[in-house]
């Protein structure tokens, strides 16, 4: 986020913000309220009048990721043919996640170190969100009938976010993982393999 865009936050936003940034270069774990407080310039106080504790912060900030993805989802028209609808989902995502390194760090460690931790909340939301889409487009005639829909809406999970999970490990095999030529390239491949599978 620019810096005139940091200006226009509430303190509370900011507060927020300044937390998703550290939680996802550092690690909850490893980022205090100190520090979120010094580098959103307000005091430990103010962070805990706003959100209670550190774990509220966490909240607040799944919250925001959440409702980032919720409100891009919502606002895909589900109508026309499937490729077209696939397409606009995949760029409701890319709108959240392809210029905000920040959140794309912030999701893979909540769904790595929550795995270890025990917690699963950012994990379960997204798996929640991805099965209400898919059912959307399931009662709109696009998709057959699964015998899984748990595992389906894992499957698509794992392929639309898996550049992000495995982003790190990526980088080094393609450099503009996250331009736009890459990103939109991406997302076709992935409509096509929905569409029409990789077997002949």
């Amino acid at each position: 986020m620019s810096p005139v865009a940091m200006a226009d936050l509430t303190a509370k936003a900011k507060i927020r913000h300044v937390a998703l940034g550290l939680f996802a270069k550092k690690g909850f774990a490893a980022t205090s309220m100190r520090m979120v407080a010094q580098k959103a310039g307000v005091s430990p106080a103010l962070i805990a009048h706003h959100y209670g504790s550190k774990d509220g912060l966490r909240t607040a900030v799944d919250q925001a990721v959440l409702h980032a993805f919720g409100t891009e989802f919502e606002a895909v028209e589900v109508k026309g043919p499937s490729t077209e609808i696939a397409t606009r989902f995949g760029h409701a995502i890319n709108k959240v996640v392809i210029h905000d390194q920040d959140v794309r760090s912030y999701i893979r460690r909540s769904f790595l170190d929550d795995a270890l931790s025990g917690r699963s909340n950012l994990l379960d939301a997204l798996l929640e969100m991805v099965a209400r889409t898919l059912e959307r487009m399931q009662s709109a005639g696009m998709l057959r009938q699964a015998e899984d829909t748990t595992w389906r809406a894992m499957q698509v999970l794992l392929v639309v976010f898996g550049p992000t999970i495995f982003e790190p490990a990526l980088q080094s095999r393609m450099p503009q993982l996250f331009g736009e030529k890459a990103v939109e390239q991406r997302l076709r491949a992935n409509v096509g393999l929905f569409e029409r599978g990789i077997f002949k």
